[in-house]
């Protein structure tokens, strides 16, 4: 019963807070390339170098995008605002801030280097990969319109009956006072389209530094062949965006 009473909650409320998407709508042209080099090859073992590098480049495309406002900072699309005609009526800030947009993802590019030995039926493998994306172009599509009577919802005014808009409120403020209280607006202040911060809407430029081993023993079980294998992997992240990340995993392949 109380599930039942949720859903309703969220179909009454009719935030949006995605786009759901399957694959991309984004056209990708790119050019690629990958060798082998034999270095050595005896009796006692090889030793072979290997390299792959991926260039793509993703032309524009039309999606929704939700928008923070610069003003307001960091998570301002979840706000409550209001309308003009009704100042006392709070309504959700992202259901007006979600708009069609020209998103350009830009390039990417992969490169991987690595050096691997077998000897008997043990394998060694030692090697690199680099990942860059480039800050995706976002523009607001010529269709895109924003509601030219919505401002930021005056909590203080609205407990006191007498709202107008808090322009400059950002998500942390209420209406409790001291130094976190929201400074309510002498008139209606709206939102413009300038006030919309669009790189709040576009992944930002990421790039990454992986080293990676393993080690592999090859047997034959019954009829079929077999490997064991040991990996770990250290991927340094150069901002935020893409957090250091260490790994330890065992695989067990079984060939038929």
């Amino acid at each position: 019963m109380l599930y039942l009473v949720f859903l309703r909650a969220l179909v009454h409320m009719r935030v949006i807070f995605f786009e759901p998407l399957i694959g991309s709508k984004h056209v990708q042209l790119g050019l690629g390339f990958d060798g082998e080099v034999a270095v050595r090859d005896t009796e006692r073992g090889s030793l072979t170098l290997l390299g792959e590098l991926k260039w793509r480049y993703g032309l524009k495309g039309c999606e929704y995008r939700t928008f923070d406002l610069t003003k307001n900072g960091e998570w301002s699309r979840y706000m409550l605002v209001v309308q003009e005609s009704d100042p006392s009526t709070t309504l959700f800030a992202t259901n007006f801030l979600t708009l069609q947009t020209d998103v350009t993802p830009k390039n990417s590019l992969d490169l991987y280097l690595a050096a691997h030995w077998q000897s008997c039926n043990w394998q060694f493998e030692l090697g690199y990969d680099f990942w860059y994306r480039s800050a995706e172009k976002i523009c607001l599509s010529k269709t895109a319109s924003l509601p030219t009577s919505i401002g930021i919802a005056d909590l203080v005014g609205i407990a006191a009956l007498d709202p107008e808009t808090a322009s400059t409120a950002n998500i942390t403020q209420g209406v409790q006072p001291g130094i976190n209280q929201m400074v309510s607006d002498t008139t209606f202040i709206t939102i413009k389209p300038e006030d919309l911060n669009l790189c709040s809407a576009g992944a930002p430029c990421s790039l990454s530094n992986t080293v990676y081993g393993s080690i592999g023993y090859t047997f034959e079980y019954g009829c079929h062949e077999m490997q064991v294998g040991l990996n770990v992997a250290y991927e340094r992240g150069v901002n935020v965006n893409v957090p250091d990340n260490a790994s330890v995993w065992l695989n067990v392949d079984y060939m038929f």
